[in-house]
């Protein structure tokens, strides 16, 4: 491996960067139905039939869906093309999408 002047190695020099345009994509506010876990251990049948599932209100931007689920992503770092708090939602858990800001330049 070799060193360049600017510090990096002659391999990061290799390594082409995808760069995201936020524009592409769609931000969204998503309303849906989430499982919930309860608490362990012996409850009373009563208390167990008022268990609800839980109500959650998602902000992101949609990286891509099918006819069965919606990736949803909180972050991006447009300059590398990373992203972060990635979450994968079923579409018949949706109640509400929500659209913010038109992707594809849309706006």
């Amino acid at each position: 491996m070799i060193s360049l002047s600017n510090g990096k190695s002659s391999k990061d020099s290799m390594v082409s960067k995808k760069k995201f345009n936020l524009a592409d994509y769609e931000l969204v506010k998503i309303t849906w139905n989430d499982a919930q876990d309860h608490e362990t251990g012996w409850t009373d049948l009563n208390k167990a039939k008022k268990h609800k599932l839980a109500a959650v209100v998602s902000i992101g931007w949609i990286l891509s869906q099918t006819d069965k689920q919606i990736i949803l992503v909180g972050d991006f770092i447009p300059e590398d093309g990373t992203t972060s708090r990635i979450t994968i939602i079923p579409k018949d858990w949706c109640q509400t999408i929500t659209t913010l800001v038109d992707g594809k330049d849309g706006s």
